[in-house]
């Protein structure tokens, strides 16, 4: 019995194995500290409601950045609802060193914000406030 396996088998076979997440210790811990995160955001306490914090994930080419966005984003995708979409994860790529207009500019286009030279600071902070509650 001959098995016959061409090229694109193989590349197939390597690819899956490159994009295959390993469930280990360090991504567990990592994935339940970011759904305490959310949580915050979700909860009452006293009649309030705790405040959830943006999370920076920062790391070495290859720790794992892009796979904990990932599943997160997975795990929380977008709702659309009549005042708009909420993104429950909001991914913001940015240069190593931004200047604050990149930055900010980076920020808003995550949060579906297209800017325009006719739209003056007022109109951006309001719709920014707006895209914020959606964001919960």
């Amino acid at each position: 019995m001959t098995l016959a396996y061409s090229f694109s088998d193989e590349v197939g076979a390597i690819a899956e194995l490159e994009l295959a997440i390993v469930d280990h210790a360090q991504l567990a811990v990592a994935l339940d500290a970011i759904s305490k995160l959310q949580e915050r955001s979700r909860v009452l306490q006293d009649g309030r409601r705790l405040k959830a914090r943006g999370l920076l994930l920062l790391g070495n080419a290859g720790a794992g950045k892009s796979t904990i966005i990932e599943l997160c984003a997975a795990k929380n995708p977008d709702e659309f609802t009549e005042s708009g979409i909420v993104k429950r994860v909001l991914v913001v790529e940015v240069p190593a060193r931004p200047t604050k207009r990149a930055l900010v500019a980076a920020i808003l286009n995550g949060m579906g914000y297209a800017a325009s030279n006719r739209i003056n600071a007022y109109d951006i902070i309001e719709d920014i406030a707006l895209k914020a509650t959606l964001l919960g």
